[in-house]
């Protein structure tokens, strides 16, 4: 897996202040000598993890001078950092991070309860590239982490001699909520990088929409043609089993705009910032509003492994 890829992700271009000037809760880190205090709030602690809502909400929590006081020896501060940094959209660097550091800061994660970083953690890791001896002792007791697709990959890839996996991952290129929200930042991450998948989160609504385009965007101010892009909608979020999908004609690549789908059959206008699409006028109907705000788009680059 590289590194550098891992560390371009979840470099957070929305960035918060680097120290929390005003905090209630103190987190203890670590045992002596490696140990640290972390300072943070406790609205965030308990929107982002289950784990420390359940803490600060029961009856015995330890204060000190009217701060919440949480103790986790067993987790070491350098990885402890890398999630506080997650949490608060601040810059991080995993360069010098192995697969099976990373794959604790997962474990860490699975711990506390914070969903949201297991699920743009796990598909980094490069899973085939882990010893047996290391899958064994490492990676097996954690199980539930995975979906069963790729757990039924890495068996038969540890286990049948020759197995090649077959499974695709997709890796997260660029995300509308985290990155900067223009078409350079677009561009920046998701230009070059093959075959992608956008996901569109319709704000007040469980539906997702989104487009797959099998070449690639780049900056060069033109449409390209092709038979093997679609689109897509789905009224349940969680449910993709009666998906909607119309085929688009190709995909447009323009440096001053995000992604564009066929003759907008799903685009993102910059100019008002909103999601549209013409496909209102095209059988079949998918059921995609003409005009809608999105709570999150992210773009997933598509690799076969």
């Amino acid at each position: 897996m590289s590194n550098n890829f891992v560390t371009k992700v979840f470099k957070k271009l929305n960035k918060t202040p680097k120290t929390q000037t005003s905090y209630n809760v103190i987190i203890y880190i670590g045992k002596e000598p490696d140990c640290k205090e972390f300072h943070t709030d406790s609205k965030t602690l308990r929107s982002k993890s289950d784990h420390f809502k359940k803490l600060l909400f029961a009856k015995d929590v330890e204060k000190k001078d009217e701060k919440y006081v949480i103790k986790k020896p067993n987790i070491t501060p350098q990885n402890f950092n890398i999630i506080i940094k997650y949490l608060f959209n601040e810059d991080f660097n995993l360069t010098d991070k192995s697969r099976i550091e990373i794959l604790n800061i997962i474990i860490i994660s699975d711990d506390l309860k914070l969903n949201q970083i297991l699920h743009k953690f796990i598909p980094l890791i490069k899973f085939y590239g882990i010893s047996s001896e290391d899958y064994f002792n490492k990676i097996r007791p954690y199980e539930e982490i995975l979906s069963k697709e790729l757990w039924d990959e890495i068996l038969k890839f540890h286990m049948i001699p020759g197995y090649k996996p077959t499974l695709n991952v997709y890796r997260l290129r660029y995300s509308r909520y985290y990155d900067s929200k223009t078409p350079a930042a677009f561009h920046a991450k998701c230009d070059n990088k093959r075959a992608t998948i956008v996901i569109v989160k319709i704000s007040n609504s469980e539906q997702i929409v989104g487009g797959y385009n099998p070449l690639q965007w780049d900056s060069n101010n033109a449409f390209k043609y092709t038979k093997d892009s679609f689109i897509f909608s789905s009224k349940n979020s969680t449910n993709f089993q009666k998906a909607k999908v119309f085929y688009s004609n190709g995909v447009g690549s323009f440096f001053t705009y995000d992604p564009i789908f066929g003759n907008y059959d799903l685009a993102y206008a910059v100019y008002n910032n909103t999601w549209q699409s013409n496909l209102i006028y095209y059988y079949p109907k998918i059921d995609i509003p003409t005009t809608f705000n999105a709570s999150d788009y992210e773009v997933f680059q598509v690799t076969q492994k």
